[in-house]
């Protein structure tokens, strides 16, 4: 007997949740948060600063994806999402300037972009 997983990744419009985008084609999913900070040296002494959060990134490479769909990437760039992924994951977060790699053969592309939380926005 085979086993075959597929990774699937939803995106919500914060501002609008009925609006969603399904990726159930979705090839790569790295999840790799980050701590902002850094490390200062006081005479002898090697100090750790940072921000006390961690902030969630996901990297989303998705396989033929169709035009529509191209479309919704491009539109909601920079724009507030919620991330939720088959694992549980869950973030609202902002990507922007998605890689969109058009196919020769047919009218798909080949899309990834990298989420990143945020947990304040200001509109200007």
């Amino acid at each position: 007997m085979a086993t075959v997983t597929l990774k699937t990744v939803w995106l919500n419009l914060a501002s609008d949740p009925s609006q969603y985008l399904s990726l159930p084609l979705t090839t790569a999913v790295d999840l790799s948060p980050s701590t902002p900070g850094e490390d200062r040296q006081y005479g002898t002494l090697l100090r750790a600063i940072t921000t006390g959060v961690t902030q969630r990134q996901a990297k989303v490479s998705v396989a033929a994806l169709e035009p529509a769909d191209v479309a919704i990437i491009r539109a909601w760039d920079g724009l507030t999402i919620c991330y939720r992924d088959d694992s549980g994951m869950k973030f609202f977060g902002t990507y922007r300037s998605p890689q969109i790699v058009r196919h020769q053969y047919d009218a798909n592309s080949d899309v990834s972009f990298t989420v990143t939380e945020t947990s304040f926005s200001e509109v200007v």
